[in-house]
């Protein structure tokens, strides 16, 4: 934990002159992706605490990130961080789709986060695999947007392309990031930036 503080903490000294604002980062995982313990989980609380009181003394905000395994037994990992680090210091960064593939609802976990969410992470699927763009498929985020404009949302959206077995890759990635753009502004609303 004190060598990720120290790394972090680093990397927001040197990118603050470029406009830095806010970093995102996850907690890593233990290996094969075994359960934490519970004083894990409260050294990692600490720590984020920790981190975020050393980014805000420098105008940088902590957004903590989620994969699948802080989304295990109903996302006990991810509530705990929830539960006891302090707002003040450690705001939330969603990905919608892997809040999906973790098990939880997506609406449901939004919720959950409340005003803590800070940075949405936009990617959807077809049959559960990953697409090329950022397009109608599993998920609806019409329904993510709708939530969003109902608790007047002002954090970062961001288009999160991945590939993974299975996409189906037609295009050059410029062009997907084109079309996801578009696709993110017609359903939340926005206009070019």
């Amino acid at each position: 934990a004190e060598h990720s503080i120290k790394t972090i903490v680093e990397l927001a000294q040197a990118t603050k002159p470029s406009g830095v604002r806010g970093i995102v980062t996850n907690p890593s995982p233990k290996p094969n992706q075994a359960r934490k313990t519970d004083e894990e989980l409260a050294l990692q609380a600490r720590s984020l605490n920790t981190l975020g009181g050393e980014l805000q003394k420098l105008g940088v905000r902590l957004m903590v990130h989620h994969h699948t395994p802080e989304l295990e037994e109903n996302a006990r990992e991810w509530r705990h961080q929830l539960a006891n680090t302090d707002p003040q210091l450690v705001g939330c960064c969603v990905d919608i789709h892997w809040a999906y593939r973790g098990g939880q609802g997506p609406m449901a976990f939004l919720r959950a986060v409340g005003r803590r969410l800070e940075s949405v992470h936009l990617r959807n699927s077809q049959g559960g695999v990953w697409m090329e763009d950022f397009a109608d498929g599993d998920l609806d985020y019409r329904k993510v947007a709708d939530h969003l404009r109902s608790t007047n949302y002002q954090g970062i959206l961001v288009v999160e392309l991945a590939y993974e077995k299975g996409t189906r890759v037609t295009r050059s990635l410029e062009e997907n990031l084109r079309l996801s753009r578009l696709y993110a502004e017609k359903v939340f609303g926005l206009g070019a930036a």
